[in-house]
């Protein structure tokens, strides 16, 4: 039977707004995500992406968005352990006439896999499949496992400067060059990470919805990174360029921003197009750990981390702790996955709390105290402390108010991810250092006429757009 022109017409516009919704949401995400960086930064972008897809207009996923949430927390933080800053290099450095391709290639096959295990994790919070608490465990494990020998079968032997990986993406032309020392990859094991996942949740759980997200996701990875990174090479090639504009624009954000754009538009589309596989209703959860039990590990998970992270003892060798190769611990990305299978108040609870402790403790300690020495510890960490404690608190309100209410959470913790991150990421890069730093000199208009002023113009204009857009969701 044919459809109706007003049929259409909101068939149009569902598939716009599906698309452009989870698109603007991973573009400030994936833009926050480079303040931030390692495993952290992605935890934003893989929030406002659970939150956005569920939020989508003719979605039934709404009352999963808390499972969603945490699991993107989880899902799309695996990929912040490769290295991609050389890789970049090649597109726009001394040699990019030989090795620009070369170079965008190597971009995304490092994009595929960080967005793709990120849609994974999406579709399987989101789908008809039940996973229960001790499958994901053993699939988190597994998935170390195959990401430590794909890495050890594509990213290695790593001895520079005589050898080096046979397919390798970062400073091959000068290994040499002591200022630049070619980067240890590990594309290779987030591949064999996805495969591993991809193939568990398409044939053994037969899972469509979680398979397609997991391939959209891939699709998008491959193709935002690089594309990102053409509009920054472009603008590095050229030799003038308006000052007045140049002077606002910060050309790696707009790389990132790209990335995040194009990614997010795949994976709204991936949701868009898998609509017959998501359930009409979700299915009870039973309550694999409670929430005494989730508390319990939370903070058994982060206190150590918490200790190294504040300087309170010292920071163990990367081989003392299971790790990805590097930076967080494995448990404690491990951590937002396990509460997203457990019970709902649990997922909220760690999709809010979680992300927000580890960035606020990068911002009020490791970046302000440490790096810059720009505040005393003594001011920044119990503001850290307190607001990380409000966010577990605000996210245990919200887990047990989505039980009453399921799917009335959503709309405000959009918003409030939006905000949250726009401004903590404001504060770290762009207000405290200049009201007490090294550049806080001269007239204050002054001070903040660069392009991270530009930058986070942009990301408040996209955290408005995106709360209005959570009013209009919020009936």
């Amino acid at each position: 039977m044919a459809k109706s022109g007003s049929e259409e017409k909101r068939g149009r516009g569902s598939l716009v707004f599906s698309a452009l919704i989870p698109a603007l949401a991973f573009c400030l995400g994936w833009g926050i995500r480079g303040v931030f960086g390692h495993k952290r930064g992605p935890m934003v972008p893989g929030a406002m992406a659970g939150l956005s897809l569920a939020l989508s207009p003719g979605s039934k996923l709404r009352k999963r968005a808390g499972w969603m949430m945490a699991a993107a927390v989880a899902g799309f933080s695996f990929g912040g352990e490769e290295t991609y800053g050389q890789t970049i290099g090649l597109t726009q450095g001394p040699s990019r006439k030989k090795t620009y391709w070369w170079g965008l290639l190597g971009l995304a096959v490092k994009g595929a896999p960080w967005i793709g295990l990120g849609g994974l994790y999406l579709g399987m919070a989101a789908g008809r499949r039940k996973y229960t608490l001790k499958e994901i465990a053993l699939l988190s494990g597994g998935l170390l496992g195959m990401g430590a020998l794909g890495t050890q079968l594509l990213n290695r032997p790593h001895q520079p400067p005589d050898r080096l990986p046979r397919i390798y993406f970062s400073n091959f032309v000068s290994p040499a060059d002591p200022n630049n020392a070619p980067r240890i990859e590990c594309w290779g094991g987030l591949w064999a990470g996805f495969l591993f996942l991809w193939a568990y949740v398409s044939l053994v759980r037969r899972d469509p919805f979680a398979s397609r997200m997991g391939a959209w996701g891939l699709l998008g990875g491959a193709a935002g990174f690089p594309a990102g990174q053409a509009i920054q090479a472009w603008r590095r090639g050229k030799e003038s360029f308006p000052p007045a504009l140049d002077r606002w624009i910060d050309w790696w954000k707009v790389m990132e921003m790209t990335f995040g754009f194009i990614a997010g538009l795949a994976l709204g589309l991936g949701e868009y197009f898998s609509r017959r596989f998501e359930p009409d209703e979700p299915e009870s959860e039973p309550a694999a750990l409670s929430p005494a039990a989730g508390a319990a590990l939370a903070i058994a998970c982060l206190v150590p981390v918490a200790a190294v992270d504040f300087g309170l003892i010292p920071d163990p060798h990367p081989d003392h702790i299971p790790r990805f190769p590097g930076h967080l611990p494995f448990y404690v990305w491990l951590l937002p996955g396990l509460l997203a299978f457990s019970n709902e108040r649990l997922a909220w609870m760690g999709a809010v709390g979680l992300p927000f402790l580890l960035h606020a403790q990068d911002t009020a300690y490791a970046h302000w105290v440490r790096e810059k020495k720009l505040l005393p510890a003594s001011l920044t960490v119990p503001v850290a402390a307190a607001a990380s404690a409000a966010a577990f608190i605000l996210g245990e309100h919200w887990g047990r108010k989505d039980q009453q209410a399921p799917g009335s959470v959503a709309p405000h913790a959009l918003a409030f991810t939006a905000w949250a991150y726009s401004l903590m990421s404001a504060a770290k890069e762009m207000i405290v250092p200049r009201l007490v730093g090294p550049h806080a000199r001269g007239p204050l208009m002054q001070r903040f006429a660069n392009p991270s002023t530009g930058t986070h113009c942009a990301f408040f204009a996209l955290a408005s757009l995106l709360s209005a857009f959570a009013a209009t969701r919020e009936s």
